[in-house]
This record gives structure tokens, sequence and C-alpha cells, in this order.
């Protein structure tokens, strides 16, 4: 896929709760107006927004944290995405067996980062929690659009 194709970016993660808003956020932020950026679970917290340590780590990051619902994704997120990254190995087997005609619009999010695995921090102590954040971060700092040329 070229760079200068992509229109759409999307994350997926377990619930769109902890992870993958953090993802969509970052990436925003770095990227700008330059593409359209999304973020969806597959089995979302509908009744939640974002976690607060996501909300907080956004802040104090400088990032404005815009009103998050949580949506699961679907055929719609997927024939609107260019690319969807997985947030984590279990998020990306799901999507290729759940998804398999849109396989070829999935890569793990740290795919670039072999000794990098972003874990659900939904139960991690706070330190653990902004531990699994920073990777986000790192990650998206490290991204190069280039990279896909």
């Amino acid at each position: 896929m070229m760079t200068n194709q992509w229109k759409s970016v999307g994350f997926v993660c377990m619930a769109n709760f902890c992870r993958s808003p953090v993802a969509k956020m970052l990436f925003k932020n770095k990227y700008e107006n330059l593409l359209k950026v999304d973020s969806a679970g597959l089995n979302p917290m509908v009744s939640a927004g974002m976690d607060l340590r996501s909300i907080n780590y956004l802040k104090a990051n400088n990032i404005f944290c815009e009103i998050h619902s949580p949506k699961k994704i679907d055929k719609s997120f997927l024939d609107s995405s260019d690319i969807v990254f997985a947030m984590d190995t279990h998020v990306l087997m799901s999507l290729n067996t759940t998804f398999k005609h849109y396989r070829d619009k999935f890569k793990l999010f740290s795919y670039q980062h072999r000794n990098i695995h972003i874990k659900d921090p939904f139960r991690f102590s706070e330190e653990k929690y902004k531990d699994v954040m920073d990777q986000i971060k790192h990650v998206i700092d490290l991204f190069e659009l280039e990279d896909f040329c």
C-alpha cells in the first residue's frame, strides 16, 4: 500500500477503552489533518467513555482529548479504513478470523518493534498502565508514513 493512497487509519483493541483511543489521539496529533483516524474495539465498553488514566495520559502530553464513545469494529469501519492496526496479537488473530476478507488491511501496531508488546492495561496499576501508554507513544513517535512507500 502506498502512503499517498492512505486516507484513513484505524486502531483496534479489545474494548476501545484504554489503548486504541490513545493511539488514535496520539496519531491524530502527529499527523494533524493528513489522515482520518478512528478507533474501535472487538468487544467495546459501550457504557463507558475512555479510561480516566488514558484521558489523564493524553492531557499530560498536551493532547486534546475529544469526547470518546467506544464502538464495535464492523464492516463499515473496515470499509472506511485503508489500514487497521491491531494493538496486540490476540486482537490481530481475532480480526483475521472474524473479518477474513479484510486481512490485507490488518497489521500489528508494534510490528516494527519486535520487543514491544502492547498489553491490555485495563487491570494494571497506575505505573504499569502508564508504561503501556508510553509504549504506544514510543511506537507512534517512531512511526513514519514513508515506511509504507
